[in-house]
């Protein structure tokens, strides 16, 4: 199956959801608000880990683990020491390793699938990597091949196998996505009309996944968002470096830090650092 065109066929299942949910709908005017600003704000995200981010721009791409386990392995093919590379993957995403495999076989080009995820402020998924990537929104817009998951498509899973029925409906285009995001915090926005409510799109409990096949690029990011307090710990050990001699492995944190902000500053990426508790 193809998912983006399955994400298409979904386009009017959106909308006429949404047109039933504004007739009886108590905060019309709030929904139609957030209805307009995620349409006017989402952008995509990535959240990154230290090395990976460093990876990322060092390579000038972003790879998924298929692609990234493949490179390793082409230039281990030779040792014959090296495990056989679905072994490789399987070891890396650990018990998501067969879930994510019968959804691959599900969808074409499934190999090829980057996952994002849909972001219009904060910090994103955290639990992913501290780092949270913005692509810039035009280039998002100008991806041909881009759909979005109401949530993690591993979640569509249970013991009878894929919910591929529910699955269908839950999925949209970049021209629907609004909908989609909408009829998913219908209560959020019943409930709050603060600003609170965008950070909840996209955190470590709760996001709408975006997979693509497109090439995402150095050139495709906009800014790198990371917490005040991951960088904090950054300037303590530069701190505990220059008045005292601090343990190694936080040397290499240090190291570490110095060169990917060498190469965000290379790349002209702009740095944004965000409080905590604004997330």
């Amino acid at each position: 199956m193809n998912l983006f065109k399955l994400a298409n066929e979904n386009s009017d299942n959106l909308k006429n959801q949404y047109n039933s949910l504004k007739e009886n709908f108590s905060k019309l005017e709030e929904l139609e608000n957030f209805f307009n600003i995620i349409e006017e704000c989402w952008k995509l995200s990535i959240n990154l880990k230290l090395s990976d981010l460093k990876l990322f721009l060092i390579n000038g791409r972003y790879k998924n683990i298929y692609e990234y386990k493949r490179d390793q392995y082409q230039k281990l093919k030779n040792k014959k020491s090296a495990i056989p590379l679905n072994v490789a993957i399987e070891r890396r995403l650990k018990r998501y390793y067969k879930l994510r495999e019968q959804f691959n076989c599900k969808f074409k080009d499934s190999k090829l699938f980057k996952y994002c995820s849909l972001n219009i402020e904060g910090l994103g998924i955290k639990h992913y990597g501290e780092f949270c990537a913005i692509i810039q929104r035009e280039k998002s817009e100008g991806f041909s091949a881009l759909t979005f998951v109401r949530e993690d498509s591993l979640h569509y899973f249970n013991k009878n196998g894929f919910k591929m029925k529910k699955f269908r409906k839950e999925i949209a285009n970049k021209e629907c996505i609004s909908y989609l995001v909408a009829l998913k915090h219908r209560n959020d926005i019943e409930k709050n009309s603060s600003n609170k409510i965008y950070y909840k799109i996209c955190c470590n409990e709760n996001y709408i996944e975006g997979i693509t096949t497109e090439d995402i690029n150095i050139s495709h990011i906009e800014c790198i968002r990371m917490s005040k307090k991951d960088l904090d710990k950054y300037y303590d050990c530069i701190l505990k470096d220059y008045e005292f001699v601090i343990p190694e492995d936080e040397k290499y944190m240090v190291k570490d830090y110095l060169e990917l902000f060498e190469l965000l500053e290379k790349y002209k990426i702009e740095r944004e650092v965000i409080l905590e508790n604004e997330n």
